[in-house]
């Protein structure tokens, strides 16, 4: 217990060791960060872009489906290849949820702000995918995630499927003195984050929805619920 209000940092000094003595024990540095720093690069670089009055750098559609829209890393489109990428936005999505490594997870990372309607629509999508058990699912709000298990989406094991969402109307709120708006900025973050992932050879979906995203949240789930084939995701 604490006796005192100054007690706390001790505790942090007391735990700050302890990390370091686990990271000599388990051979790792755990105050490192490279993938994370990658992530943030890759932002940079398309914030620089806009800064210079270059359009956003808009990515690829592989797929199409109504409110929404799904881009995938290298490494989704190969996992896809068998049987080609069907330009059915889901029809293609629950193809790739049905096949994963073993020892696999989902992650759902979706840049919206939290809270009301989302978190209802988000509790859904993440109950869908994981109905039957088929895969444990992980869920963090962008682009608060990238300094937690942003680090082990990127320089973990490798058999994880990360879902990025993101919306095209963004409320384009300015920022003081910088010359790109939030919306512009949560846009780069998460285009940042998925460009990382694809370099890192990680099964990536990036997912951008217009207009109402959380019936579009809600419509993707009652979709992936209603799938002819349950997900056995092995």
């Amino acid at each position: 217990p604490l006796d005192g209000p100054l007690d706390l940092g001790a505790q942090f000094y007391i735990w700050e060791i302890a990390t370091a003595l686990l990271g000599v024990r388990l051979g790792i540095n755990p105050f490192d960060q490279p993938n994370v720093q990658a992530a943030k690069t890759l932002t940079a670089s398309l914030l620089d872009a806009l800064g210079k009055g270059a359009a956003p750098a808009a990515l690829d559609v592989h797929a199409q489906g109504e409110g929404f829209t799904l881009s995938f890393s290298k490494a989704a489109r190969e996992t896809l290849s068998s049987e080609g990428v069907s330009s059915s936005a889901g029809t293609a999505l629950i193809r790739l949820l049905s096949r994963r490594e073993e020892g696999g997870y989902l992650a759902l990372l979706p840049y919206l702000s939290p809270g009301g309607d989302y978190d209802a629509a988000i509790d859904g999508l993440r109950a869908a995918l994981s109905r039957g058990g088929a895969a444990p699912v992980q869920m963090g709000y962008g682009p608060r995630y990238l300094h937690s298990t942003g680090q082990l989406h990127k320089g973990g094991p490798s058999g994880g499927l990360y879902l990025i969402l993101t919306r095209r109307d963004h409320e384009p709120l300015a920022i003081p003195g910088a010359p790109y708006d939030f919306a512009q900025l949560i846009s780069a973050q998460a285009a940042g984050d998925f460009q990382a992932l694809d370099a890192e050879g990680r099964r990536a979906v990036f997912i951008q929805i217009q207009g109402d995203a959380a019936r579009t949240l809600r419509a993707v789930a009652a979709a992936i619920t209603d799938a002819e084939a349950p997900l056995r995701l092995s």
